[in-house]
């Protein structure tokens, strides 16, 4: 998704860009995200909260527009226990898949047929027989799809056989069932920045919700050694160098490999240990909130699957009684033929067989229109009830989109322009 924000305080810190994002777009687990840009040398940076964005390596492209990335920044040690917003589950669940497309996060190919499955339920919903083509580029890394000799129909047909088994998924769950996957992945949540050790040995540095890793050579599997942020008492920024003391008073020292970057590093080791710091203190009044809202929505949806699942065993089971009544009436109306055939030379037979038959056939025509009547007066009932919920939850919908309107209009008079642009990205 793009957006495009036209107007920009030339005193704007990196704050004031990232929490009107976040208005715009209604996201309120704002602690989880930030904004990224590629500096003048190509190297991604995140922007800086506290200080101005003009004062940052932020380069402009040739129409003035300075364009960043809103991307996941901190991980969650448990997503379900954590991500509370839909939109935020969302944004996990869209930056998660785009990082296993790209290769940027190794998943094998038999998580990757999982992971895929529960994409197509969360995309297209369920499957059924008029289900186009799947798109493999888009649900498959191409690396999986070239490490076997298999042919696009049989990877289709791998992955539909596990969609079938998300049957009445809602797309919500779809993808907390793909980022409960994804979380398990070893490279999951993990930031790596090339550093350089005190003898100048090539090393990535490796940041997750757990800690702090040092990663030698091409390995981003298996840390030696690794720093839970339990046993790290301080990091500090000093004299080109990060120096990092852990409670066992053990001291290690290490330089990013491109200055530029320094800023980010510590920025992001200083984020994620707040946010450790965080999940192990009692819940903010604003979180219970949220997680208040969250439970409730999640209740009404519930509801709404069991009674779309109740609806579509009921629609089965009149159309299933509705079949018999069908073969039964064949059924007695081959009889009536067969008795007029066997007693067409017994007169005096033939009415009274007529008569029974007639009569049986008229019965089942006049049960079967009762129990379609009754059927859709019910139907009628529960879609008045329906458009009634609807209308009310469209009502408070349009409240809160208006109060949301009266406070960007608010936004927008105490702004002032200084024809700056800023294109955000939001993956």
């Amino acid at each position: 998704m793009l957006l495009t924000i036209n107007v920009l305080q030339a005193t704007w810190t990196g704050r004031h860009l990232f929490d009107a994002v976040c208005r715009i777009i209604g996201l309120r687990e704002v602690w989880f995200f930030g904004l990224q840009y590629t500096n003048k040398k190509g190297l991604p940076c995140w922007l800086q909260m506290d200080r101005e964005i003009r004062k940052q390596d932020v380069p402009r492209e040739g129409d003035g527009c300075m364009q960043f990335l809103f991307l996941v920044k901190f991980y969650p040690e448990d997503v379900e226990e954590e991500l509370i917003q839909d939109l935020t589950r969302h944004l996990f669940f869209l930056q998660i898949k785009q990082a296993i497309l790209s290769m940027d996060l190794y998943c094998s190919p038999e998580a990757s047929v999982l992971l895929a499955s529960f994409a197509v339920q969360a995309i297209n919903g369920d499957c059924t027989d008029d289900t186009g083509p799947l798109d493999l580029d888009k649900l498959l890394p191409k690396s999986v799809i070239d490490q076997y000799d298999m042919s696009a129909d049989m990877w289709r047909e791998r992955i539909k056989r596990w969609w079938i088994n998300n049957q009445g998924q809602s797309r919500e769950d779809a993808e907390m069932e793909y980022l409960r996957v994804a979380q398990d992945l070893e490279m999951y949540g993990i930031l790596y920045y090339p550093i350089c050790n005190k003898k100048e040995t090539d090393l990535h540095l490796g940041i997750s919700a757990q800690g702090l890793g040092i990663y030698k050579g091409s390995n981003r599997i298996t840390p030696r050694p690794f720093f839970s942020w339990s046993e790290i008492k301080n990091i500090s920024f000093y004299n080109k160098k990060f120096h990092m003391k852990t409670v066992d008073k053990s001291k290690i020292s290490f330089r990013a490999q491109e200055r530029t970057i320094n800023p980010s590093i510590l920025d992001l080791c200083i984020g994620t240990h707040n946010l450790y710091l965080r999940r192990r203190q009692p819940d903010t009044l604003e979180v219970q909130q949220m997680k208040v809202l969250a439970k409730e929505e999640r209740a009404r949806r519930q509801q709404e699957l069991a009674r779309i699942a109740r609806e579509r065993e009921e629609r089965l089971q009149v159309e299933n009684e509705r079949n018999q009544l069908k073969a039964e009436v064949e059924k007695i109306a081959e009889q009536l033929a067969q008795a007029k055939v066997r007693h067409r030379f017994s007169w005096e037979l033939v009415p009274v067989a007529t008569i029974v038959i007639y009569l049986q056939v008229t019965f089942m025509r006049y049960h079967f229109h009762l129990f379609y009547l009754k059927e859709t007066a019910r139907k009628t009932e529960e879609t008045a009830e329906l458009l009634a919920e609807k209308a009310r939850a469209s009502e408070q919908e349009t409240l809160m989109l208006t109060k949301r309107v009266s406070e960007a209009e608010a936004e927008c008079h105490r702004l002032q322009m200084n024809h700056v642009k800023v294109r955000l990205i939001i993956v």
